[in-house]
């Protein structure tokens, strides 16, 4: 079991939420990376949360200020955003934060 840096259920899944936790794959898991943790980050977490249903799974990385965006149900290699661009979540319309909003100190 893992439990992500942050993660987001959409409202017609909010039934996986119990007083225990959350009991199903979320819509979106978040990963930041810090030195320790980014090969784990790019492929064993990532597995994990392919086999268990998850369809998107973000990996921030607060040094290049990127995100690597994987459609984990379609598609094995990830869509990069970076500074200048608009971060796009298909599962919520019309959410599109820009890069440097996210990054912003």
């Amino acid at each position: 079991m893992l439990q992500p840096d942050i993660l987001a259920l959409l409202n017609a899944h909010l039934d996986r939420v119990a007083d225990d936790g959350v009991h199903g794959a979320p819509d979106l898991c978040v990963e930041v990376l810090s030195p320790g943790n980014a090969g784990q980050d790019f492929t064993l977490k990532r597995e994990i949360y392919r086999l268990a249903g998850v369809p998107e799974y973000w990996i921030v990385d607060p040094r290049a200020e990127s995100v690597a965006v994987y459609r984990l149900q379609e598609n094995p290699e990830p869509r990069r955003f970076e500074k200048g661009e608009r971060l796009a979540f298909p599962l919520l319309p019309g959410f599109a934060p820009e890069m440097a909003r996210i990054f912003a100190r």
